[in-house]
C-alpha cells in the first residue's frame, strides 16, 4: 500500500504521525506537569503553611520566656510592664495559629499534637500565673525556684509539644 503512494504523500503521512505523537506526548506532560503543581500547591500552601505558624509559636514563647526571666531580674516596673505586654501579644498569637492549626488538621495525629499541646499550655499558663503572684507578693527567690524548677520544666515540654507538630509537618512536607 505505501508502495504505490508518491513520496510526498509518504512525507507527508510521516510527518503527520510524528505531529500526533507530538501532541500526545504534549498532553500527557501537561496532565502529568498539573499533577505536580497540585502536589506542590498541597505541600506549600497546606503542610509548610502550617510549619510557619507552629515556628512563630515558638519563638512567641522563646520570647515570652526572655520577658519572663527579665522580669524576675529587674525591679523595673517597666520591665514587667513591657513583659506583660509581651505575654498578651503572644497569647493572641498562639491562639489564633492553634486556632487555624486546629480548622486546618485532616490527620488523627495532628488533633492528638494539637490536643497535647493545648494541654502543656494550659498547665504552662497556668504555673506562670501562680509565678508572676509570687513576684508581685515580693517572693523574688520562690519565683526563681519556681522558673529554675516545674516552669522551666513546662517551658521545654511546651516548646517540645509545638516543635513535635513541626516535625511532623515536615515529614509530611517531605512525603508530599
Amino acid at each position: 500500500m505505501l508502495a504505490n503512494l508518491k513520496i510526498w504523500k509518504k512525507l507527508a503521512l510521516g510527518f503527520g504521525v510524528s505531529i500526533m505523537f507530538l501532541v500526545v506526548t504534549i498532553v500527557i506532560g501537561l496532565g502529568r506537569l498539573s499533577a505536580v503543581d497540585d502536589q506542590a500547591k498541597e505541600i506549600v500552601e497546606f503542610w509548610f503553611s502550617k510549619t510557619v505558624l507552629a515556628n512563630e509559636m515558638i519563638d512567641g514563647v522563646n520570647d515570652n520566656a526572655i520577658a519572663l526571666r527579665n522580669m524576675i531580674i529587674s525591679d523595673d516596673p517597666a520591665v514587667k510592664a513591657n513583659a506583660l505586654e509581651r505575654f498578651a501579644k503572644v497569647r493572641e498569637l498562639v491562639t489564633k495559629n492553634v486556632g487555624l492549626l486546629q480548622e486546618q488538621a485532616v490527620t488523627t495525629q495532628e488533633r492528638e499534637l494539637l490536643a497535647a499541646l493545648m494541654k502543656i499550655r494550659k498547665e504552662f499558663l497556668d504555673e506562670r500565673t501562680i509565678l508572676i503572684k509570687e513576684l508581685d507578693a515580693g517572693n523574688k527567690e520562690l519565683a526563681i525556684a519556681m522558673l529554675m524548677g516545674k516552669l522551666g520544666e513546662l517551658l521545654y515540654a511546651y516548646i517540645q509539644s509545638i516543635n513535635d507538630l513541626v516535625i511532623y509537618q515536615t515529614e509530611k512536607v517531605n512525603a508530599g
